[in-house]
């Protein structure tokens, strides 16, 4: 995915993404330069406030680097897929907590009733599934690891029953544990889908995916947003258009790929209309990260 950017100062151009190797050139204020994706820093590895673009040439501008905290302003962000009804984005941290907000490690909203819903073979296969599409080119000891990483038990969405201390089917490991849990979850910046109602506050009836229904075969971030989420994290870090900075939920062991999970429920769940922004149909999908990412 293309994107086209204008700088906002002048900036070195580098071979590799990292600055202490040589300059090959510089860049004037008001440039636009077209990067092919958003990489990490070669000596800060899952820093977001590393970053750097890659341009069609295959060299490397700063994105963001401390102290500058370069920020390119948008010419045309890419736009990500359009349905035919109307999806709910959930919002930032800052959009809902505007005087005063806590970075977290993760960013979501509770989907209501907050009830753990148990991760039997299918479902937890249905996880890794996701997991093996956003690390294409992996070898499957990665996969694994990114497996254990993102369902373990201090994750915010398995939340002390997670499949490292309980039944883990994926690394075949404590089979006569009882079931592991996931929590009812949106992740901040990514879409739901459901039915408007009002019982004294006006709420979204959320369609999640159920334990023992018929699953997509093709079922993907791309194809059902409202069904896979990608985490993110909030910061901080105020960017010049006053939001703030909403990255990849990310690791050492996973920089550069979305961490995809599943919005599941074993009951019908809802969250406050409060908590969202509509998007008419035929509008195309956000992405859920602030500035905008696609295929991170």
């Amino acid at each position: 995915m293309l994107m086209r950017e204008v700088l906002g100062k002048t900036v070195s151009i580098r071979p590799d993404p990292v600055v202490t190797v040589e300059p090959i050139g510089t860049l004037e204020p008001l440039s636009t330069v077209t990067g092919i994706k958003i990489v990490d820093d070669a000596d800060h590895p899952g820093d977001p406030e590393y970053r750097w673009l890659m341009l069609e040439d295959g060299t490397y501008v700063n994105y963001d680097y401390p102290p500058a905290g370069l920020r390119f302003d948008w010419l045309d962000a890419p736009t990500g897929p359009r349905f035919p009804f109307d999806l709910y984005r959930v919002k930032w941290d800052f959009q809902v907590y505007p005087f005063g907000f806590a970075s977290r490690p993760a960013a979501f909203q509770r989907l209501k009733p907050q009830d753990h819903t148990l991760m039997d073979e299918t479902m937890q296969n249905l996880w890794f599934d996701q997991i093996k599409l956003e690390g294409g080119g992996l070898a499957r000891d990665e996969l694994l690891q990114a497996w254990r990483w993102l369902t373990a038990s201090d994750r915010f969405i398995t939340n002390g029953q997670g499949p490292d201390i309980l039944r883990d089917y994926i690394r075949q490991e404590r089979l006569d544990e009882r079931l592991p849990g996931i929590f009812p979850l949106a992740s901040a910046g990514n879409v739901l889908r459901g039915t408007p109602d009002y019982d004294g506050r006006a709420f979204l009836a959320v369609d999640t995916l159920r334990p023992g229904m018929t699953f997509p075969s093709d079922l993907s971030h791309d194809k059902h947003p409202w069904w896979i989420h990608y985490a993110t994290t909030t910061t901080g870090r105020k960017l010049p258009d006053g939001t703030y900075l909403c990255n990849p939920f990310s690791t050492r062991k996973w920089v550069g790929r979305n961490a995809p999970h599943p919005v599941l429920a074993s009951e019908t769940v809802r969250i406050e209309m409060r908590f969202l922004d509509r998007i008419p149909a035929g509008t195309p999908v956000p992405s859920p990260y602030n500035p905008p990412r696609y295929g991170v």
